[in-house]
């Protein structure tokens, strides 16, 4: 799912299968008793897990680890997830 976006709000929404053919996306669908479209929130929500996780590796942000314990237990943890 592509997304263009202006001013911050998304204006259009393209979708694109990466894998798989689209015939075989949508009996699967129409097969499903709860799902009738494809949704992104579960990719989404692990994008923003794993940026959460790795927030304390830079410098840029307000989570910037100054001591080496914490950014021991902070690399541990990114490799770990």
């Amino acid at each position: 799912m592509v997304k263009r976006r202006e001013h911050g709000r998304v204006v259009a929404v393209t979708r694109t299968i990466i894998g798989g053919e689209a015939d075989e996306m949508k009996a699967r669908l129409a097969a499903s008793t709860t799902r009738t479209t494809l949704k992104t929130r579960l990719v989404e929500r692990d994008n923003l897990t794993g940026r959460a996780h790795k927030r304390r590796l830079t410098r840029t942000t307000l989570g910037f680890a100054t001591a080496l314990p914490g950014m021991d237990k902070q690399v541990g943890l990114s490799l770990a997830y």
